[in-house]
């Protein structure tokens, strides 16, 4: 152990992929190790994301049962304590598990690292999280939203809570495209989203349908996982509904997200309610033109328009108008995706986003 060096404890509840989930294990792997020893903990369950953590990150499974599971409590007090744990960065609910760990460690500090993004369709027991938010020593947030909902309604000192985006890793190397992708060059249209109903695919759906209906040789690619609100096969009924057998292929969840993206031509985000999502700045290193709706933090990710095409939530015809304009219009689709990439690159690199975690970490300590 380097006593030089602060111990911070990630705790999110799974490594199942996720918003949420990728932005722990990114912020763990980015986290600068000449100050910081840094350490993860899955309370509830691990999952894919465990891959993507760096080979000197201490990973500890808790396998909670349930929220306060004494014995897994017992455990993660033993292993704060060897370890010399300074910081618990909580993300999202695990802000729960932190409050009780808290009761245990006057000394340690809490950072609430809050990603919810159903704000508009979910309403949280504010009273619950007031009293929870109190435990914590600071709040990141990932949205404006939810910096006012922290001030405003769980009343949160204002300086004690931080506007902090999201980020996505630089990638390595030059990116293979795949090859033998369905759909043809220049009319591929790509969404990266779990099938949740926030991310509203049927609205995609119905665009798709009046998209292709003007351009037959358009074609949508869906990556991501079947959920509990949506299987496979309702999906495919939902696709031959629209008549859309020949214009849709779903790839299902994919670890090669990257290399897909860099094939296809134009990126979309359907959702009626998002936090900061992390899609749109893979989007934009993968050069990709965008349309996404007007909610969450989409329009300040694309700088008001200037750098991706915004609709209005839950309009599939305004959908499909900007996707048909963006298929007919090869020169501007071309600009928008260099103008996204540049925005991400300067704005929501991993240097911009960790630095102001750094500064947050050294604030709560202090």
């Amino acid at each position: 152990m380097n006593n030089h060096r602060i111990g911070v404890l990630h705790l999110i509840d799974t490594l199942h992929s996720g918003g949420a989930e990728t932005v722990a294990v990114n912020l763990a792997n980015a986290t600068p190790r000449d100050l910081f020893t840094i350490h993860l903990c899955a309370t509830h369950e691990g999952g894919p994301l465990e891959k993507r953590l760096a080979p000197d990150i201490n990973y500890y499974c808790l396998h909670r049962k349930y929220t306060f599971d004494i014995i897994a409590i017992a455990h993660l007090i033993q292993y704060i304590k060897k370890h010399d744990i300074r910081i618990i960065h909580a993300h999202s609910s695990s802000l729960f598990v932190a409050y009780v760990i808290r009761l245990f460690f006057s000394e340690i500090r809490v950072l609430w690292h809050d990603h919810f993004g159903a704000f508009a369709i979910e309403t949280r027991p504010a009273w619950i999280y007031k009293k929870l938010a109190k435990g914590a020593h600071g709040e990141v947030a990932v949205t404006r939203t939810l910096v006012n909902w922290s001030v405003s309604v769980l009343k949160q000192k204002p300086n004690r809570v931080w506007y902090i985006p999201n980020f996505v890793p630089n990638l390595e190397g030059e990116l293979e495209p795949i090859k033998n992708l369905p759909g043809k060059e220049g009319k591929r249209i790509i969404c990266v989203a779990n099938f949740r109903p926030q991310k509203d695919h049927d609205t995609l759906l119905q665009a798709m349908k009046q998209v292709v209906s003007t351009d037959a040789e358009a074609h949508l690619i869906l990556v991501g996982a079947e959920t509990e609100f949506l299987s496979q096969a309702e999906f495919y009924e939902k696709v031959k509904e629209y008549h859309l057998q020949n214009y849709v292929s779903w790839l299902g969840k994919r670890e090669d997200v990257p290399s897909i993206l860099v094939s296809c031509d134009i990126g979309v985000l359907s959702s009626i309610s998002e936090g900061f999502p992390l899609v749109l700045l893979e989007y934009g290193m993968a050069n990709l033109a965008v349309v996404a709706t007007r909610v969450g933090e989409c329009e300040e990710i694309l700088e008001g328009g200037r750098a991706g095409l915004l609709v209005p939530p839950s309009d599939p015809f305004s959908l499909a108008k900007a996707i048909l304009h963006l298929i007919n219009h090869n020169e501007e689709r071309k600009q928008l995706g260099l103008c996204l990439s540049q925005r991400v690159n300067n704005s929501y690199s991993e240097k911009v986003v960790v630095e102001k975690l750094v500064s947050v970490y050294h604030k709560i300590i202090s």
